[in-house]
């Protein structure tokens, strides 16, 4: 299924029609290491992230909640997979059974009684920051790390900046890839806003 972000070209202002991930309360598989959930006693012990009482069993962890004063449960199942060295890592299954996905995250949500639910970023249509960033950001970005890679501020980068720890042959590259992403990015910039060059773009900014 094709996401936010997918295909080619510039865009800008694109609307956003999806929650991030980063901006949901999740639980994590990996707060639940195999060692540990193996020695739980049979009758489970109590855990409360984010205001929300879990009962942590070894094969299912249940979702504790109230709905005008009656009490409810509701469970997420837990599936084991063998992993390095001999060892197990815990899996959570999306308690919705359409879906049933086995991820390593379940986000929090609420129904409209504040009821707390933990579901897959699927179910919850998310997703992730970098996913919404056009070709045009990644560009920059990949241009700046790599200047700030080269401990400089500045994308004009001289001889007099490489690392002392770096040869010759590698500063080189990353020097002509910034020179390469600089170009691409300012290619990008004159098509989002519909000129030919750069220098069009500063004679239309002088003359304005």
């Amino acid at each position: 299924m094709g996401g936010i972000g997918s295909g080619k070209g510039f865009r800008f202002d694109r609307k956003r029609t999806k929650d991030f991930v980063e901006s949901y309360k999740c639980l994590d598989a990996r707060s639940f290491p195999y060692r540990v959930m193996t020695t739980l006693p049979a009758a489970g012990v109590r855990f409360s992230p984010h205001d929300v009482e879990l009962h942590i069993f070894k094969d299912k962890i249940e979702v504790l909640y109230q709905v005008g004063g009656e009490r409810r449960i509701y469970k997420i199942p837990l599936s084991v997979s063998p992993g390095n060295y001999g060892n197990s890592r815990y899996w959570l299954i999306c308690p919705i059974k359409s879906c049933s996905k086995r991820v390593r995250k379940l986000y929090l949500t609420r129904d409209p009684d504040d009821m707390p639910l933990y579901l897959c970023r699927h179910c919850l249509k998310l997703v992730y920051r970098s996913q919404n960033r056009t070709e045009l950001n990644r560009i920059i970005d990949r241009k700046w790390a790599l200047v700030h890679q080269l401990g400089s501020n500045s994308d004009l980068i001289s001889d007099r900046e490489k690392p002392k720890w770096m040869h010759w042959k590698i500063f080189n590259r990353i020097r002509e890839e910034i020179e390469y992403l600089n170009d691409e990015a300012e290619r990008g910039i004159c098509l989002m806003f519909g000129y030919a060059s750069m220098s069009e773009a500063f004679k239309k900014v002088l003359k304005s």
